[in-house]
């Protein structure tokens, strides 16, 4: 289990090192995906995972994602975004010292907009180097820790608060 955990957290540490974060507009720079309409997507998706089974995202407990310029082109009518994505299943209240544990996944996203009159659809949405990880409580504290800077940009719990 050690062992897993060291390759997860190395794996979030070379995710975060690897992505810079800003907004995203069309040329004409007054029409983007927004953060809102993203995470609306993002909660609709199956997608595969490594180290375990296809992460249900409607499940979440706790979703936060980053959106990437670096890695994301869009035009007037396409949009292919590159999000890193920290989240949670199980009980987020549970208390430490109980045998808690959580169902988290961390690593990115590909999503393919096209725009459908005024409207952005998602088209597609794919998994890049997403790890599914379950955690003891050993883990639990680690998990958040990398996640927080994920969170700042965007929490599906408190949207207006994030960036």
């Amino acid at each position: 289990m050690k062992k897993y955990l060291l390759q997860f957290l190395a794996l979030a540490a070379l995710a975060l090192a690897g992505f810079r974060c800003s907004k995203l507009t069309t040329k004409a720079g007054s029409d983007r995906v927004s953060n809102e309409q993203i995470n609306a997507d993002i909660a609709t998706q199956i997608v595969n995972a490594e180290g375990g089974d296809d992460w249900d995202f409607s499940k979440d407990s706790m979703r936060c994602f980053k959106l990437y310029e670096a890695q994301s082109t869009i035009s007037d009518t396409e949009a292919n975004l590159s999000v890193l994505v920290a989240a949670a299943q199980g009980d987020m209240n549970a208390k430490l010292g109980t045998g808690v544990t959580l169902d988290t996944a961390f690593g990115g996203l590909r999503l393919s907009y096209k725009k459908k009159g005024d409207s952005w659809v998602l088209e597609k949405a794919s998994p890049d180097k997403l790890s599914r990880k379950r955690l003891s409580e050993e883990g639990i504290s680690t998990f958040f820790e990398i996640s927080a800077p994920v969170c700042s940009y965007f929490d599906m719990k408190n949207p207006k608060a994030s960036k």
